[in-house]
């Protein structure tokens, strides 16, 4: 038996003995695990009714520009280089490496709250994304539809020497390049490139 207690600080309040309820097993067919509720922690997040979407690319690639173009008021945008401007005080490009356990943390922060479940509109998660595991984590977690910006890394580098100039171009060219050494496609992904992308995803 567990014992029930209500009232307030100065009243007298009542108390009553309830059964004691064992932990008993996930609805989500399939689901080992045990809870005192319907759902375990994991699959209570994924009855949210929260929209997430992971956009993934190589630098340059227009993900926040792609995001920006169809997001709405009251949307939740996750994205480093956003939290390290807004922590940091600094340009975009600009991160210094002692504030990098700051960010990671507060980005952390921010996807856990996420998979609490919240009433949130629709989630956005901006990030490279180049390895396929790091991809199939997220989309796994959030129940994520999966957008990746497969851009060319010329265009990737004429964007950048555009927007940012010279100095950066050379600074992501190795980072670029890496991305397209790491990167395989997820069968589940909608991909494309900005421009082949309009109103919704790729088919």
């Amino acid at each position: 038996m567990e014992k029930i207690c209500r009232g307030s600080k100065g009243h007298r309040g009542w108390c009553v003995e309830m059964p004691h309820r064992p932990p008993k097993p996930c609805a989500e067919p399939g689901c080992p695990r045990l809870t005192n509720g319907r759902y375990c922690e994991e699959h209570t997040a994924r009855q949210r009714t929260t929209k997430v979407t992971l956009v993934c690319g190589p630098p340059g690639s227009g993900k926040t520009t792609y995001v920006l173009k169809r997001f709405q008021r009251s949307d939740l945008i996750v994205d480093f280089d956003g939290l390290f401007s807004a922590l940091s005080g600094l340009p975009f490009r600009d991160k210094p490496p002692e504030l990098f356990p700051f960010v990671f943390a507060a980005k952390e922060a921010v996807l856990n709250r996420l998979h609490k479940g919240s009433e949130v509109r629709h989630a956005w998660i901006i990030m490279g994304g180049a390895k396929r595991e790091d991809r199939n984590e997220i989309v796994s977690k959030y129940g994520a539809d999966l957008v990746v910006l497969e851009e060319r890394a010329e265009e990737c580098e004429r964007r950048i020497l555009e927007s940012r100039g010279e100095e950066e171009r050379d600074t992501m060219r190795p980072v670029i390049a890496r991305w397209w050494r790491e990167y395989r496609r997820s069968e589940s992904a909608s991909v494309g490139m900005p421009g082949q992308i309009s109103g919704g995803f790729a088919p």
